[in-house]
């Protein structure tokens, strides 16, 4: 998994902080605490606290819905065949959009705000 921070101003978005590791072949719950360490180390990196964070995307293979931030299932990753995971209130505690690719994740930025 890979994950990156990046401060955005206006028209001015800079990646500022990243972090990259194997993901966890063990289950759900090996990946959201991998992905909650690999966003406090891209923030670490960035120097910036994760409280402070506005807004957060996320990319995942498999359908999903990005309406409920539910990974329904995935086939490369074990434990998260036909799961209905809640990938988004385990991980972040929050809202987060899942999307198939980074790009889209982030263009929902403004609708989290």
């Amino acid at each position: 998994m890979r994950t990156a921070v990046a401060r955005i101003d206006g028209a001015d978005v800079r990646l500022v902080g990243r972090d990259a590791r194997a993901t966890p072949q063990s289950g759900p719950d090996a990946v959201v605490a991998a992905l909650v360490a690999s966003a406090r180390a891209a923030c670490d990196a960035a120097g910036i606290p994760i409280g402070d964070i506005a807004a957060a995307g996320l990319a995942s293979p498999g359908p999903l819905d990005h309406t409920t931030g539910v990974i329904l299932t995935t086939q490369n990753i074990a434990g998260f065949v036909d799961s209905n995971f809640p990938i988004a209130e385990l991980a972040f505690h929050s809202r987060l959009l899942p999307e198939h690719d980074v790009g889209r994740a982030t263009a929902h930025r403004e609708d989290m705000q």
